[in-house]
């Protein structure tokens, strides 16, 4: 507990959006107007998640001077596309049919994850080599 925490602490932003794809993900919303889009929902999942993506890398690049890529691409990649599905599965399974997990709900939230983070790694990698001598 003390771990979360202290990257809570670190991570301010980071973990406020991770908390608010929660509830979001899992309180009951009724219709809504960019539903009516084609795949509009998708484009929200895609977009809820290259924020976070793109949160998560930003706020590692302020904590850190150099980037270790191994351990960027696991918190701006992997698990948000792992959140993500266990968001899927929390809302099929917790929701007590209010909410439905969808495998294509998933899929938008790893393309969201991936655009950020091949945009966002070497960003942030080409603006912490400015910073080394600092």
């Amino acid at each position: 507990m003390r771990k979360i925490l202290q990257i809570a602490k670190i991570y301010p932003f980071s973990t406020l959006i991770i908390i608010a794809i929660w509830v979001v993900c899992l309180i009951p919303i009724g219709e809504m107007p960019i539903r009516t889009i084609s795949l509009g929902d998708k484009w929200e999942h895609a977009l809820m998640y290259i924020i976070l993506s793109a949160v998560i890398i930003f706020e590692y690049a302020r904590c850190h001077k150099k980037i270790e890529w191994q351990r960027i691409v696991i918190a701006s990649l992997v698990l948000p596309v792992i959140m993500g599905a266990l968001v899927e599965l929390a809302q099929a399974y917790l929701t007590f049919g209010h909410r439905s997990g969808e495998m294509l709900d998933w899929i938008a939230d790893s393309i969201g994850s991936a655009i950020a983070s091949f945009i966002g790694i070497p960003l942030a990698s080409y603006l912490s080599k400015g910073r080394r001598g600092t």
